[in-house]
């Protein structure tokens, strides 16, 4: 991890107006108890409740004290720490072969099916934050691996990420879905994950024709979990302006942003002993753009977010959430038609990658298509390892 990373996030991307009315509010609230002074360690402690600080601070503080412990244990121990190097796409990570069909000026759509594939088309809409390999992670934790052995067809979009050359908005990522499903020859499955869902929904109420929709872990009713508590309105307002000033949101400040919401995993994720391929998929993030930011500050996270419009899909729709997800809530969501909302085990990302046989993929993919034929566990791949966009990272790691 490149060192000025850490102290950037810190110094930039938080709103001093809200470290401040938050240093207020505790040093106010000291000033009228008894209690004695709390040490750093003691920041995620029951003590805070009893200061009578309202609930978003006490999360906040909390979180800063876990991410204290968290760095002390790190420097304590420095050689159990390990930063994985930029992972080499289509080799160590990403491991399922395919192909590039489709590819427009900010996205990419990868065919990971055998030629002459059968079963139905599924098309994946990733998050536009992240890079899609997290759907392909390793041996053992491939959603698409899986999905090919249960015998689909399956294809992944794959965001080019904000650059000086290219700074998609919104509507540009929802078209980029719109042309990735009319390249495929056959009508799609669309599935999306995370904020992925949201830009897949928006496409379906577009009018692009899809056998279903579902939404797997993904932000529609404005519901924030744990980042409830950091995205103040002060945070919000100020991220937006750094947004407009930058021209975009580095993906290394979104990757420590999400790393402080979960300080405890930080030990795991850095391990010398643990696998590689989660910590570099969660450091190897992609830039997001001026436009979009506001969008997921306004929109997916704004007053009514993207549910008001979901009663207009006349579509069949999975929504698939994770009982310990800390970044989306199990939904409650209202559609035109009935809809079948699951809940699995796990995590926001520890959920998903859940993919033994008997884990939450396997109904999924019977409700996608009712007595689909199982493939056999030998199939086909076409082409070499993907290029493209695979290969180019939007990280500052």
């Amino acid at each position: 991890m490149k060192s000025q990373v850490l102290p950037t996030f810190w110094s930039q991307w938080l709103s001093l107006d809200q470290c401040q009315q938050d240093a207020r509010a505790v040093q106010s609230a000291m000033a009228r108890s008894s209690a004695s002074p709390l040490s750093a360690g003691a920041l995620n402690k029951d003590a805070w409740e009893n200061l009578g600080l309202a609930p978003d601070l006490q999360a906040r503080l909390r979180i800063q004290g876990r991410n204290a412990e968290a760095w002390q244990a790190l420097m304590g121990a420095p050689g159990d720490f390990d930063l994985p190097g930029k992972p080499a796409y289509g080799d160590d990570i990403g491991v399922t072969p395919g192909r590039i069909v489709w590819r427009g000026p900010h996205a990419e759509l990868v065919h990971y099916s055998a030629a002459e594939s059968v079963g139905p088309a599924l098309l994946w809409v990733p998050a536009p934050i992240n890079k899609h390999v997290i759907l392909d992670l390793c041996d053992g934790r491939s959603v698409i691996a899986r999905q090919l052995e249960l015998g689909l067809d399956v294809y992944a979009l794959v965001w080019r990420g904000a650059s000086n050359d290219s700074m998609p908005t919104p509507d540009d990522l929802v078209a980029s879905i719109i042309e990735a499903a009319e390249a495929v020859a056959k009508p799609v499955h669309l599935a999306g994950y995370c904020l992925g869902g949201v830009l897949a929904a928006m496409a379906a109420l577009d009018g692009v024709p899809v056998r279903s929709l579902s939404l797997v872990a993904a932000p529609m009713d404005g519901q924030m979990g744990e980042l409830a508590a950091v995205l103040t309105p002060a945070q919000r307002a100020h991220t937006k302006f750094m947004a407009e000033a930058r021209g975009l949101v580095p993906a290394a400040v979104l990757s420590a942003g999400f790393m402080a919401l979960k300080p405890e995993s930080w030990k795991g994720l850095f391990s010398a002993t643990r696998p590689k391929a989660l910590t570099q998929w969660l450091l190897d993030g992609l830039d997001v753009s001026s436009s979009t930011w506001h969008w997921i500050m306004d929109v997916v996270y704004g007053a009514g977010a993207m549910s008001q419009g979901l009663q207009a899909l006349d579509v069949p729709i999975w929504v698939q959430s994770f009982d310990d997800d800390h970044l989306v809530m199990p939904q409650q969501l209202t559609f035109a038609r009935a809809a079948l909302h699951a809940r699995a085990p796990g995590g926001h990302n520890g959920g998903l990658l859940r993919v033994q046989p008997g884990q939450w993929l396997d109904p999924w993919v019977q409700w996608l298509d009712d007595g689909l034929r199982v493939a056999p566990t030998e199939h086909a791949v076409l082409g070499q390892a993907t290029e493209g966009y695979l290969a180019n990272s939007g990280s500052l790691f």
